[in-house]
């Protein structure tokens, strides 16, 4: 099995129990779609416990309006123990905010973090999270390829500057 999608199709607890079986053999999986299943707590509690585990393989993940900016926080920290391995993240609609996306610059600080794409669209980041964007992927941006911002609350300037970093 290397994609699995569930598309605004599970509750929290279907989450936490679907997360709990792929934990039991995670090397398979490749490709993870949770987007607009509300996960709550017990349900990203069980993911987080998945991204941890050294022999998750899971490249893409795509939790569109899927989780808060608390829940972002420990996605964040969940990838950043084993960052190799995830190649494109989309995390639009979930109300980060700059608090969320300065987690996020955790994991894209690593030099073992490979992520190529990074959506971050509608998520409430203002130029607070541009700036810590903008600081990381000076350090660090040789695997991002597209860092997708549309519809937040950044200037131009800000904007701009990531622009030239990412080219």
């Amino acid at each position: 099995l290397s994609l699995y999608r569930l598309l605004n199709s599970i509750s929290d607890e279907s989450c936490a129990d679907v997360a709990s079986a792929l934990c039991t053999n995670p090397s398979h999986i490749r490709d993870l779609n949770l987007s607009r299943c509300k996960l709550g707590d017990s349900g990203v509690k069980k993911l987080c416990d998945l991204l941890k585990k050294h022999e998750c393989k899971l490249e893409t993940l795509r939790l569109q309006n899927s989780i808060n900016g608390e829940s972002c926080a420990d996605v964040a920290s969940a990838l950043c123990t084993n960052p190799s391995h995830i190649r494109d993240l989309d995390l639009s609609r979930c109300k980060l905010g700059d608090s969320g996306v300065k987690k996020l610059c955790d994991l894209l600080k690593k030099h073992e973090c490979k992520l190529e794409t990074l959506r971050l669209i509608n998520c409430s980041i203002t130029d607070g999270g541009g700036a810590a964007l903008t600081e990381v992927l000076r350090l660090n941006s040789s695997h991002l390829k597209e860092l997708n911002l549309r519809g937040n609350e950044l200037k131009d300037s800000v904007l701009q500057e990531l622009q030239e970093i990412l080219q």
